[in-house]
């Protein structure tokens, strides 16, 4: 090849051009990656060496092609303007030229236009024109429901005489059928190849067929029971429809599933309200039942049946999948068992609770099979919810004096004595079930579930208790659950044992707020041992492992009750209120050091100085005597020069705030008798000094800072 020549003289390749100058890169990469790859093969022919393997060589995939964003076509555009104008000049003819032609023009002309749409559907597919068939195919839709509608609004052929939701119920059918054999009529192929499907008439069909199936339960106008009865045959047919719909055409399925849901729950509805109607017979209650029980059987039975189907057929099985049906099933059992249990008298209803947690108690114990039903998990859940909801039904019985729900709910007189330990029966059983389960699962939330019964049968045994049992049955409550806090905080930190603790310490306060309140009532001895019991089972746990704060909060409580009972004595020197208090929180101080000798003083000694030092000298400066002020005042400069020597923040802070204010309330009120002008020319002297030596002040003021911060 010649150098600088414009073309090569054998072949006549260019050798000019952005072309050539790309065609140059690509062999260079060539040429690279071709040496790349012979030392790679050379490598690869040499044994193995025995210090370790070569890093293998990184390969990275081609990245995907972007796929190129759906964007409106021209063609799209021009056809759907021309569908909307085609619809608003038919619905202009409707109303203008439709009374000129008469009825059966009128008729005539809209079977006409509708015909031709669809078949402009037809011809435009066997064209390979799949947008403009789609278009047609939309007017068809539209056309056809505006013959049904033009039908009964304009009387034809007697059609007006009809009740709406009879008529709707028949024409959505008549329609549905129509849609289908308009999709029918498209051709499935063109010239050998698949056609496109029409997207608009499956689920216009299905759409008509859901209107159908509504427009019927409106027009039966049937009873309760019958209504539910035809709601639930329409909701088996219609999810029968939409699971075939749905293999082909999943959005065509949906107006099928909505139908169906909707007609589930008007059946669940009309057998609920026939159920629990207190003026319905007992034969209609229990034949409500049985009508309740009806779809949580066909749940339970829907897998076995697929499995069944599935086993049977030679096809794999593509349809939905019905796992989750069994639970649903069990779910659904709750309207209808609860016909007889509102229906039942209070004390079968306390025995079923007993058996119940019996029942469960047992499986706990002894475990639950390797190998159960799907809905067995479902059918555990209802049994351990069943549980509180049996508890409080019992509990509404008696307080109301009735002896069955269902004379509760026809509102009769009440018919039955009131028992105290009627309702605590079940509540004893729920707790019995929820500790052994919580004992056996070692579980933190069932240990609240536990928590939970156990308030309850105290708080229904105790009812109409005396406060005295009240706030006794509290503090031992409020000292069981410390315990099982401070059992928490001895295991490995988790989020179990932190629910633990958390949920333990919630039903302390809880039980101890309790005992609090309820001797308010009582005796200002009882008051007092309450408050104090309180605190000393709080100060007992913050002995737990990083509880240390609660001690703060016992002390106070504690202090709180030392406090009535100083009152209760008539007793009003300030510094037996407070030397408890500062007992406890010196107390407390020393274990802080103990446990972190370098903690800060104002967390180790402040609080004590405080609690020590500023009630007493409020006290003294609120009319108190020279001598308690004196003594207070002595007491802070011992502080003060403490904290000094000592290098301590909390003595320095405390004592200095109590001189501080010690000097101001004393000397404040002379301030009132310096004449006003001396008052304004020692203060433009200070600011003039200030001014002048503003460097020096900023340092001193950085000096005071750092030595502030350097106390412990």
């Amino acid at each position: 090849m010649i150098p600088g020549a414009h073309a090569c003289p054998a072949c006549g390749l260019r050798l000019t051009g952005p072309e050539a100058a790309r065609l140059w890169q690509v062999h260079q990469h060539i040429a690279a990656l071709t040496a790349e790859a012979d030392s790679l093969i050379a490598v690869l022919l040499r044994p193995p060496s025995k210090v370790g393997r070569p890093a293998p060589h990184p390969f990275t995939p081609p990245a995907a092609p972007a796929v190129p964003r759906k964007q409106l076509t021209g063609q799209q555009i021009l056809l759907g303007l021309g569908a909307l104008l085609l619809l608003s000049g038919v619905a202009f003819f409707l109303l203008v030229v439709w009374f000129l032609i008469g009825l059966v023009g009128q008729a005539a002309i809209m079977v006409a236009l509708t015909a031709t749409a669809a078949g402009s559907a037809v011809l435009a597919t066997r064209r390979g024109l799949p947008a403009a068939a789609e278009t047609a195919g939309s007017i068809a839709t539209g056309l056809l429901v505006l013959d049904l509608w033009a039908a009964h609004r304009l009387n034809l052929a007697g059609l007006g005489d009809l009740p709406g939701d009879a008529y709707w119920a028949v024409a959505g059918v008549l329609g549905a059928a129509l849609l289908i054999g308009f999709d029918r009529l498209v051709p499935r192929t063109v010239d050998g190849q698949p056609a496109r499907r029409m997207v608009v008439y499956p689920p216009a069909a299905t759409t008509l067929l859901a209107v159908a199936g509504w427009s019927l339960l409106s027009a039966l106008d049937l009873e309760p029971l019958g209504l539910g009865l035809v709601a639930l045959l329409l909701a088996v047919v219609s999810g029968v429809g939409a699971v075939v719909v749905g293999r082909s055409n999943r959005w065509a399925a949906a107006p099928l599933l909505l139908l169906s849901v909707t007609t589930v729950a008007v059946h669940f509805l009309a057998g609920a309200y026939v159920g629990y109607d207190p003026d319905s017979s007992g034969v209609e209650r229990y034949a409500a039942f049985a009508l309740l029980l009806a779809v949580p059987a066909m749940a339970l039975a829907a897998p076995r049946l697929q499995s069944v189907a599935t086993g049977r057929s030679e096809s794999p099985y593509t349809g939905p999948d019905l796992r989750l049906l069994p639970m649903i099933g069990v779910v659904a059992l709750l309207p209808a068992l609860g016909i007889p249990v509102i229906d039942a008298h209070r004390i079968v209803v306390v025995l079923l609770a007993v058996l119940l947690a019996a029942a469960l108690c047992a499986l706990t114990l002894l475990g639950r099979p390797q190998a159960r039903a799907p809905w067995s998990d479902a059918a555990l859940l209802v049994a351990w919810v069943a549980q509180p909801a049996l508890f409080l039904v019992v509990l509404l019985l008696v307080n109301l004096d009735y002896s069955s729900g269902q004379a509760l709910l026809a509102g009769e007189a009440a018919d039955a004595p009131y028992s105290l330990w009627l309702p605590v029966l079940p509540a004893i059983a729920w707790a019995t079930s929820a500790v052994v389960a919580a004992v056996r699962a070692r579980s933190a939330a069932w240990v609240v579930v536990a928590q939970v019964a156990v308030l309850c049968v105290l708080l229904t045994a105790l009812r109409d208790s005396q406060e005295f049992i009240w706030v006794m049955v509290a503090l031992l409550a409020c000292a069981v659950s410390f315990v099982l806090a401070g059992f928490a905080r001895t295991l490995a930190d988790s989020t179990e044992s932190r629910l633990l603790d958390y949920s333990a310490i919630a039903f302390a306060l809880l039980y101890g707020a309790g005992a609090i309140v309820s001797s308010l009532e009582e005796t200002r001895s009882l008051q007092a041992a309450a408050w104090i019991a309180v605190g000393v089972l709080t100060i007992v746990y913050s002995g737990s492992r990083n509880r240390l704060p609660f001690a703060y909060l016992g002390s106070l409580l504690v202090s709180i009750g030392t406090s009535i009972l100083l009152d209760e004595q008539g007793i009003t020197t300030i510094e037996l209120y407070t030397a408890p208090l500062m007992a406890l929180l010196a107390a407390i101080g020393v274990v802080q050091h103990a446990r972190n000798p370098h903690a800060p003083t104002l967390l180790t000694m402040g609080p004590a100085l405080s609690v020590a030092l500023l009630p007493s000298l409020a006290a003294a400066l609120d009319g108190g005597s020279a001598v308690r002020l004196a003594g207070v005042t002595l007491a802070a400069i011992v502080v003060l020069a403490i904290g000094l020597l000592k290098g301590w923040r909390a003595p320095v802070t405390v004592g200095g705030v109590a001189l501080v204010v010690v000097a101001i309330y004393q000397g404040g009120p002379y301030v009132g008798y310096v004449p006003t002008w001396v008052t304004l020319v020692l203060g433009g002297t200070l600011l003039l000094i200030g001014g002048v030596a503003w460097e020096r002040a900023i340092a001193a003021g950085r000096r005071s800072q750092a030595w502030y911060s350097a106390l412990r």
